[in-house]
């Protein structure tokens, strides 16, 4: 199964645009967009595991071949749109969002963005009350820019990236 999704990814892949720096590591887990590089860092093994965990996905059916293309260049989208979103908001534009933010509305973003991870959510609660002030401020960061992004994908199309895997975790 793993094989077919590797060819599934890499035709995903070919789909893309060329203008990102793309990088194949299991350093971020499935896909990142960094901001302090501007590269996007895609894992196989984390994204064949994500598959693999929803109901009904078939790698050896061609239409969930399909399914999983199109999937596959909706998140590597997502992280082409996190660095065209750091590339147009000024950092000290960001920066007053994300210091303007209460511990509130912190905990509301968590909730929502890791909504279908108990592990994740404790894990970012942990780095927010880290002694590093710098793993606090990346972790904040990283919380404001999936949050924009969630608020963009519901206005846009009525759902999130979030809302269609829990659909499809069932």
């Amino acid at each position: 199964a793993f094989k077919v999704f590797m060819r599934v990814l890499e035709k995903a892949l070919e789909q893309l645009p060329s203008t990102v720096p793309l990088v194949i590591s299991n350093k971020y887990g499935g896909a990142a967009a960094l901001r302090q590089t501007g590269e996007v860092y895609i894992d196989p093994v984390a994204l064949f595991q994500e598959f693999g965990g929803l109901r009904d996905i078939d790698f050896s059916n061609s239409s969930h071949q399909k399914y999983v293309s199109a999937s596959l260049q909706r998140i590597i989208n997502e992280e082409f749109a996190h660095i065209a979103s750091f590339s147009s908001i000024p950092q000290n534009v960001f920066d007053e969002v994300v210091n303007g933010m209460t511990d509130a509305d912190y905990e509301y973003i968590i909730s929502t963005y890791f909504s279908a991870s108990k592990k994740r959510r404790e894990k970012s609660r942990a780095k927010l009350n880290s002694n590093n002030q710098k793993v606090v401020k990346n972790e904040k960061e990283y919380l404001v820019e999936e949050f924009l992004r969630q608020q963009y994908q519901d206005k846009e199309g009525g759902f999130t990236t979030e809302d269609s895997y829990i659909l499809l975790k069932g």
